[in-house]
């Protein structure tokens, strides 16, 4: 097995950055864990325990294609933020029959649908644990490819609402 944990995003702390760090922790020397992203919480990641034992890489920003090159090598997209309504990188890593261990909250489990692995929040004291028995369950788990948020799907629902919003617009401006 892989035994690779990818993130992709902005790194920021409310993406649930410590609880990565601290479920990489209970996981052990034998995982690794890729970032792809920039942001505030880097320098928190390089002090890191799993950082400084050569556990993390940090990729920095990646074209589109090489993101998915990533997903492609990884065995479980983590994704614990505490505030994404609309993390889309669940629908990629979906699409591609990654599996999406994400907390219960926001959109990512939805975006991720079947191939959601979705933590409840409560209790805190053990999450990061709960998040690390995830990987390990999801791991020895098969999950299908994900065709709900293909390109071309994607491109129809955001065009459909995206027009839905401008006609409402337009009802609304003339009401003025």
């Amino acid at each position: 097995p892989k035994r690779r944990l990818l993130f992709v995003g902005r790194l920021l702390q409310y993406k649930g950055i410590d609880l990565i760090l601290d479920a990489l922790e209970h996981l052990g020397a034998e995982w690794s864990m890729t970032f792809v992203g920039e942001g505030t919480a880097r320098g928190r990641i390089e002090k890191s325990l799993p950082y400084r034992r050569g556990q993390v890489t940090l990729r920095g920003w990646l074209d589109r294609s090489e993101v998915v090159g990533e997903m492609g090598a990884s065995s479980v997209l983590l994704f614990p933020s505490m505030h994404d309504s609309g993390g889309w990188v669940a629908a990629e890593a979906a699409a591609v029959g990654l599996p999406v261990v994400c907390l219960d909250l926001g959109g990512v489990p939805t975006l991720a649908g079947s191939n959601a692995v979705a933590i409840p929040v409560a209790p805190a004291s053990t999450l990061a644990s709960r998040i690390a028995r995830s990987v390990v369950e999801t791991e020895l788990s098969f999950f299908e490819p994900q065709r709900d948020w293909t390109r071309s799907r994607l491109t129809s629902v955001l065009s459909r609402s995206y027009g839905q919003c401008n006609e409402r617009q337009q009802t609304n401006s003339k009401k003025w």
